[in-house]
């Protein structure tokens, strides 16, 4: 083993010197001296210098606090440091009965961390942000060995300082640096409002070079983005606060920099709304054709936009009501019965008689089949009675033997008077009024004989005189089958007017 110890000593020769010199260069620090551990048996009987924080003495003997190796001292020395914080020691290491200390030659006061950190913080002047990172690295360090909590508000506040200085140093537009200023902040464990203030800042940038981009998947990616920055923004609020919202759009900056954490979330969400509504509205069709789609996606993504998703609907409305002239019966039935939902009697009105009104040249050129159709879609969708009838009158001049006219307008309480239609007060208690008898083409109580005879021509007609003046019945039809009878009374033949209008079976 001779000539393992010979080379064992010959590095021993070679490394203590080494040793030696970086210790008496610079003063290692406490932790630097304790993590150098497994190098203290080739440091015995070399002079080393060690900085440190006082943590008792007396009895000849002084600790410093995180060493695990003491320090003999004399007593004259002991008294000299009462009070004292922060110490350099130089001296040898000695080892005996196994155990290790420093023998201090020399013991020199020297400033505490404190001390230190205000000593190099007035120091800087205009300093770069890597100065302020250096001081803050500097005092984080120590106060992570020494546990101290006071030591690492000084850290954080040159770090802070240099976040700062990087900030005002940006360009306005350069979106990518605050993300990364934002990195920072995490990693120095600073404000957690300081960080999204950044990040709100930098998709406040992506936001203005979004509204100015031709691209609308920008929108998409930014509206991921905010979702991942701010996970709270993507659950909807009851509503938007109004005076919020409209002072947030006009400052946004300083209005989100100004206001306290539970706000913040508020504008997060306004935020990530905003971006969200910029997607669904560039689908919109200016038409409205696909409302109900645009309708649907507010609901789903942006619920707190009431207002907008009902102009969607009405938009939506009014789309369907232009197309009422080429919808099927079912959807026409539906977009009245919307409309009715919606307390619009009006335009559910105005839907189906654009619809009817589309169909009346095809019905006529269908012939009575599709005036009977016609009739008949008139009376269940607009209960138009009159229009009914007058289609029904049509076409069973065009074809009197289409018994399913005839029927039609017997169920409906008129007869066949000398090729006229005629409303019996027998059959309905509610006479048509005079001026839709005149426009459909039938008598009615109150018309003037001379009138009358232009709807009807009588089989047979009885007068008489009476005190009152002039009495005239009138029979339409064969006896013997159903016929209409028609009362006429006046002083004179210029008055004479339709009194009674009866069917006779």
């Amino acid at each position: 083993m001779s000539w393992f110890r010979s080379i064992l000593l010959a590095l021993t020769c070679v490394l203590l010197p080494t040793l030696v010199v970086d210790a008496a260069d610079n003063a290692w620090s406490t932790e630097a001296f304790m993590n150098r551990k497994t190098d203290w048996d080739q440091m015995i009987g070399a002079t080393i210098r060690i900085e440190g924080r006082v943590s008792l003495s007396g009895g000849g003997q002084l600790r410093l606090s995180k060493c695990e190796v003491p320090v003999h001292v004399s007593d004259a020395n002991i008294r000299s440091l009462q009070g004292k914080k922060a110490v350099e020691i130089t001296g040898r290491l000695v080892k005996e009965n196994g155990k290790l200390f420093l023998d201090a030659d020399r013991i020199q006061v020297i400033q505490t961390d404190l001390e230190q950190y205000e000593s190099r913080f007035a120091k800087l002047r205009n300093p770069k942000a890597a100065e302020w990172y250096a001081l803050g690295d500097w005092a984080s360090e120590r106060s992570r060995f020494y546990d101290d909590a006071e030591l690492l508000k000084k850290a954080r506040t040159a770090f802070d300082r240099g976040i700062t200085v990087e900030w005002r140093a940006m360009d306005a537009d350069d979106a990518a640096a605050r993300f990364q200023l934002a990195d920072k902040v995490s990693k120095y464990k600073l404000s957690e409002a300081r960080r999204t203030e950044l990040i709100h800042e930098g998709n406040r940038i992506l936001w203005d070079q979004a509204a100015k981009s031709t691209d609308q998947q920008v929108w998409g990616k930014l509206a991921a983005k905010l979702a991942q920055d701010y996970p709270v923004c993507t659950q909807p609020m009851a509503a938007f606060p109004d005076d919020l919202k409209e002072r947030y759009e006009k400052e946004p900056l300083l209005v989100y920099r100004d206001s306290p954490p539970e706000v913040r979330q508020q504008l997060q969400r306004l935020f990530y709304a905003s971006v969200l509504l910029k997607t669904i509205l560039h689908d919109a069709a200016k038409d409205g054709s696909n409302a109900e789609m645009i309708v649907k996606r507010l609901e789903q993504q942006v619920p707190e936009a009431i207002s907008l998703a009902g102009q969607y609907r009405d938009l939506r409305m009014k789309w369907r009501l232009e197309q009422a002239t080429t919808a099927t019966r079912p959807e026409i039935e539906l977009l009245a019965a919307d409309f009715r939902a919606r307390q619009q009697p009006d335009q559910a009105k105005l839907a189906v008689t654009r619809w009817l009104q589309a169909r009346e040249s095809g019905s006529r050129q269908e012939g009575p089949a599709g005036l009977l159709q016609l009739a008949e879609e008139h009376l269940s969708l607009a209960q138009d009675e009159r229009k009914a009838v007058t289609l029904l009158a049509e076409a069973n001049k065009l074809d009197p033997m289409i018994i399913e006219v005839t029927d039609k307008l017997r169920s409906l309480g008129y007869a066949n008077a000398g090729g006229t239609w005629i409303k019996s007060k027998g059959d309905s208690p509610d006479l048509t009024p005079l001026a839709n008898s005149i426009e459909s083409g039938s008598v009615a109580v109150g018309m003037t004989a001379a009138l009358a005879r232009k709807f009807v021509n009588p089989n047979s007609l009885s007068r008489v005189f009476t005190k009152l003046g002039i009495a005239e019945v009138w029979a339409c039809g064969a006896p013997g089958t159903s016929r209409v009878i028609i009362r006429l009374q006046g002083s004179d033949d210029a008055n004479l007017r339709v009194i009674d209008i009866r069917n006779e079976r």
